[in-house]
């Protein structure tokens, strides 16, 4: 079975885990606005918008046709060890594009996720290191995707490496504009390259809710 069989053709699976029961976790982003969410998802709604527009000429100078491009939004699925059942889909973002680039998962079945976004209420939660929107986020999902156990923006990047420590600790990765980006007192490298074209590295604590360390590298 292939996973647009269940996710549909309009759904690119961008990061992919598996826990230590063997289920399998996949995410990425989706236009649908009919995938098969389960009942107690976090978020249940597709949040229908547009984000541009194409257009195809018409013949010999004739008028041509304009047509929607809709949002994109991530969605987060976890599928049993056996492969016969979904245990949770959920759609994750706000009002523009949302795109889920990694994906890790802890002992108790929470996922972890990275990305970034454009949208300027994508879900956030209380006491979050930054709830003021940015380019990037960082969510953990409860274990049965009915919750967010925490979800900040963050700005300047695009994360697109994803991990933790035995304490809890999240570790993030990916490219930063190093003119945007935070970074912490006594980081290893608190300005960028130009600006733009840098990396980045992040520790946050376990709730979300403070940067252990932030820096730049190049």
């Amino acid at each position: 079975m292939k996973y647009q069989d269940v996710f549909g053709s309009d759904t690119t699976v961008s990061a992919g885990a598996v826990d230590a029961a063997g289920n399998v976790y996949l995410t990425g982003s989706t236009t649908s606005p009919l995938l098969p969410v389960t009942p107690r998802a976090f978020q249940k709604t597709f949040i229908q918008s547009q984000c541009g527009t194409y257009y195809f000429p018409g013949p010999n100078g004739s008028p041509g046709e304009s047509i929607p491009i809709p949002c994109a939004h991530a969605f987060i699925a976890k599928i049993a060890a056996d492969g016969a059942s979904l245990v949770y889909l959920t759609y994750l973002g706000g009002e523009l594009t949302d795109y889920v680039n990694a994906i890790a998962v802890d002992a108790a079945g929470n996922a972890y996720l990275t990305g970034t976004t454009s949208s300027t209420n994508f879900p956030v939660t209380l006491l979050a290191y930054r709830s003021k929107p940015g380019s990037g986020f960082v969510t953990k999902l409860s274990a049965d995707g009915s919750a967010l156990l925490f979800s900040t923006y963050f700005d300047g990047v695009q994360g697109e490496a994803i991990t933790f420590d035995a304490s809890g600790n999240v570790y993030v990765a990916g490219g930063a504009d190093g003119a945007k980006f935070d970074t912490t007192p006594g980081a290893f490298q608190s300005k960028g390259y130009l600006g733009h074209g840098d990396a980045f590295v992040f520790k946050l604590n376990p709730y979300g809710t403070r940067l252990l360390y932030s820096t730049l590298v190049f």
